[in-house]
């Protein structure tokens, strides 16, 4: 279950802060957190692909118009907004939490896939292999974040099923993947995805497990 009033929807350039204070409050190691150049870099390049449960205002939903007040769709039983895009009325949105993904052309999460690249006028260097890699076949997540407060409402494995139907529904990926420290590990294979053991990458110095999430043609809508 979300709380109440909660928003579902794609991060944008502009929740750049309050992705960085999300990081802050959720990571205990500073070394595992995303830094502000990471996240803006991700942003500017796939925002589509980063989704975000944010708190709206309850006052000001209600002087919406009705015209501006959004349909609604359920995920876990719970009414979610659909509305993708926030209003003038809504930059007092609190992020709860966070999913941050660029595309990737790897199996599993690399060393590389976690930098930005070189970039001129804020497009990467020509066989740059770092960062985000447009047309790849693996949606790489890097991070999902919940708000310590609210770590023990099931809202991380609530915006991690949401966000693995939206991408089995992305034409061009085949998986989603990300690394998980060990003891970690068992809540992602219990929302779907694999454990192939022990990653390649020492992203923070630390010991990770690779994690994969396989879309089948199944899952594709109609």
């Amino acid at each position: 279950m979300l709380p109440e009033h909660a928003v579902v929807r794609p991060l944008l350039r502009s929740d750049v802060d309050k992705a960085v204070e999300l990081e802050t409050l959720a990571f205990t190691n500073p070394a595992e957190r995303a830094s502000k150049a990471k996240i803006q870099y991700r942003l500017s390049v796939c925002s589509e692909l980063s989704l975000g449960v944010f708190l709206r205002n309850h006052e000001a939903e209600n002087n919406k118009s009705d015209s501006e007040n959004p349909t609604f769709l359920k995920i876990n039983s719970c009414d979610i907004y659909a509305a993708a895009y926030p209003s003038e009325i809504d930059r007092e949105e609190k992020l709860i939490a966070h999913i941050i993904a660029t595309q990737s052309d790897k199996d599993t999460i690399t060393n590389e896939s976690m930098e930005i690249p070189d970039l001129v006028d804020g497009r990467p260097v020509k066989n740059d292999s770092r960062g985000h890699i447009n047309g790849g076949t693996s949606i790489a997540i890097h991070s999902l974040a919940v708000h310590p407060d609210y770590q023990s409402a099931h809202i991380g494995s609530s915006l991690l099923n949401d966000y693995t139907k939206r991408m089995s529904m992305h034409s061009v990926v085949d998986k989603v993947i990300l690394i998980a420290h060990p003891e970690v590990a068992p809540f992602y294979v219990k929302n779907g995805f694999a454990d192939c053991g022990t990653s390649s990458c020492d992203h923070a110095g630390e010991t990770w497990v690779d994690l994969v999430y396989r879309i089948d043609d199944s899952d594709d809508s109609d």
